[in-house]
């Protein structure tokens, strides 16, 4: 699943320490761009734009930054995003500078498509050994999730693997291709599990019961 483009509007920014709540209190979230023979630079964005983006990117989608007074644009992925913890308001985010020629690594959400004909019949459940997975490439080809079809698990023995995932000329994974990615459980192996507490808890009862009958009639002999 390719990448849209994202953009946010940054400007540079020159207030540091203390003083940076004072930008917060105009409507101004601080941003740190950094990465590899990059010198780090700081900016600063509208909160609220900096929130949608946010919603749009993740951790996994390049955000391309327009920076007033520069024709030449960045492209970063963001790395951490700090908040209050009381008002949830955003506090600082950093970013990671990603260079066009280099290879990147990254996790990318594994995204299930299609359904197992035996969890549409309510025969099986379906247990998710992996959801996410690292991958590596070129900052062009990105992508935002992988997808795996799980319409190819008909019987109980069948199971996903890394090398089941549909994965585009370009793009690495760094993952063994015998990893399990999905599989299947009985649907009923609960419900018998919480039939033998019931019973283990009837048992228990009636166990209770003759105990405290025993202890009744111990109190009539004694009176």
């Amino acid at each position: 699943m390719t990448q849209d483009i994202i953009t946010l509007q940054v400007s540079p920014r020159t207030v540091v320490g203390k003083k940076v709540k004072q930008i917060r209190n105009d409507g101004w979230v601080p941003l740190v761009l950094y990465g590899p023979e990059f010198e780090p630079k700081i900016y600063q964005a509208a909160i609220s734009e900096t929130n949608d983006v946010l919603k749009m990117s993740g951790l996994t989608s390049l955000i391309t930054l327009q920076i007033e007074g520069q024709k030449k644009s960045e492209r970063a992925l963001v790395r951490d995003v700090q908040r209050d913890v009381l008002t949830d308001e955003l506090v600082h985010v950093d970013l990671y500078r990603v260079s066009m020629t280099q290879k990147i690594s990254t996790e990318i959400p594994i995204k299930h498509v299609g359904e197992s004909p035996l969890v549409v019949q309510g025969e099986a459940m379906l247990l998710t050994i992996m959801d996410r997975i690292e991958i590596e490439c070129l900052a062009d080809d990105l992508l935002s999730s992988l997808e795996i079809d799980l319409s190819a698990l008909e019987d109980m023995d069948d199971v996903l693997l890394v090398k089941d995932l549909q994965v585009p000329e370009g793009v690495t994974l760094m993952a063994e291709e015998d990893d399990v990615v999905a599989r299947l459980t009985y649907a009923f192996r609960e419900e018998e599990e919480e039939e033998e507490e019931e019973a283990l808890l009837e048992v228990a009862s009636d166990e209770v019961e003759v105990i405290s009958k025993g202890k009744e009639e111990e109190g009539e002999e004694e009176a």
